[in-house]
């Protein structure tokens, strides 16, 4: 396949109806802002930028897709990241595919491989972390990471908070 280009999907308020996923019902989410962008060459769609932001839920697509002259029949090789608000994080943690898709910093890995029409999520566990005696790179210590962590939250708990404030301020006019 020699096709290339470029997608850009560009949602304000996309929503997501309700679903079940791992045996958990969904409750309707609205995305604020949805962002997806592929550059295609050679038959190859490279995910550019995948943003899903709502205020349930923020997510991150990347990898690619193997294009096919039948769409349905397109080979999918994508990673998605979940980072859920703590009230959905805590009814996440009782699925079993999430609690091996969660990360040290409180995130969701998921590979979405197989065909479009057939697309299966798979948990990534947590990688192994290395013999630091061996490397030159430094790693962090557990107050370090926790550190990280809680910096991340706050950051995304003053994103949601302007948000909310933005849509309020909208609403109002």
């Amino acid at each position: 396949n020699k096709s290339t280009g470029n997608i850009e999907i560009n949602v304000d308020k996309l929503m997501l109806e309700s679903g079940s996923v791992m045996g958990i019902d969904l409750i309707p989410v609205e995305f604020s802002e949805t962002e997806v962008s592929f550059k295609i060459n050679n038959g190859k769609a490279e995910v550019e930028k995948g943003t899903f932001t709502s205020d349930l839920l923020t997510a991150e697509l990347t990898g690619h897709i193997k294009l096919n002259k039948n769409l349905e029949k397109s080979r999918l090789q994508l990673n998605l990241i979940l980072t859920l608000e703590d009230s959905i994080n805590k009814l996440a943690k009782l699925a079993p595919k999430m609690k091996r898709a969660m990360q040290d910093d409180g995130s969701y890995h998921f590979r979405i491989q197989g065909f479009l029409k057939r697309a299966r999520f798979v948990p990534k566990s947590k990688r192994k972390e290395r013999n630091t005696s061996k490397s030159t790179g430094s790693t962090l210590s557990e107050d370090e990471k926790e550190e990280k962590a809680d910096e991340r939250r706050r950051k995304r708990k003053e994103r949601l908070e302007k948000r909310r404030e933005e849509r309020k301020q909208r609403r109002e006019k």
